[in-house]
């Protein structure tokens, strides 16, 4: 592998276990925001997911963004309620991860890249770690959420051809130097297509033993958890 300067995390099912908080659960709280607050008929929810599979317009967020539009709805309000409408309490506080987080920042650049909303991420890192997400950003690990990869109108989530393209130009950090941890093999598969090296995350190879190589004590120095 060659010099790595950056280490990027995914979030849902990296940081914490996919069993704390599914897929499904997410999408049904999708449901019930754009079924509650913007009265979207069975017709119009084909349109929409036809539209955007045809524009080639990845992700569960640009959907999102299509029926925001479609129905003159703010993006970020709809992320906000959505948010409000999934229960967090089975992600449990980590403070393990984040010492070792800390430690590893002493070395290289730490980021958490996620395909998520931001309020999303606030209420994941406030549990994982009891900090928003503005001091995690001044405590050295930088959060990127879906909205940093709107680019020409439409998001580029990690498994879209542009993704990571656009996600290195912003982070201003070159692929060749980076190492992406994510659960989900075709992120990998996107990822080294750019020359991002990449290990996926599993039962088999949680995360905390994916980070032992990285943990050295002689090279990083000890935060203490506040």
């Amino acid at each position: 592998m060659p010099d790595i300067k950056n280490l990027v995390f995914d979030c849902d099912g990296v940081l914490y276990p996919i069993s704390a908080l599914t897929t499904k659960e997410i999408i049904d709280a999708m449901k019930k925001v754009y079924r509650a607050d913007l009265d979207v008929s069975g017709n119009e929810q084909n349109e929409i997911s036809q539209a955007t599979v045809a524009d080639n317009h990845r992700g569960l967020f640009n959907y999102i963004l299509e029926i925001c539009r479609y129905k003159n709805y703010d993006f970020n309000h709809f992320c906000e309620k959505m948010a409000d409408n999934i229960d967090y309490s089975r992600i449990q506080p980590d403070k393990t991860l984040w010492q070792n987080l800390q430690n590893l920042s002493q070395k290289y650049n730490v980021v958490i890249l996620s395909n998520n909303s931001r309020p999303h991420l606030a209420k994941v890192i406030g549990r994982l770690f009891g900090y928003s997400l503005e001091e995690t950003e001044q405590k050295g690990i930088r959060v990127f959420d879906i909205s940093a990869s709107l680019h020409k109108g439409y998001f580029h989530p990690k498994q879209s051809d542009d993704g990571f393209k656009i996600f290195c130009r912003r982070a201003q950090i070159q692929p060749q130097e980076t190492l992406l941890f994510d659960d989900v093999p075709l992120n990998i598969e996107s990822a080294q297509k750019i020359g991002i090296n990449g290990i996926l995350i599993s039962a088999d190879n949680p995360l905390s033993k994916a980070l032992k190589p990285f943990l050295n004590t002689h090279t990083t120095k000890e935060k203490q958890y506040e």
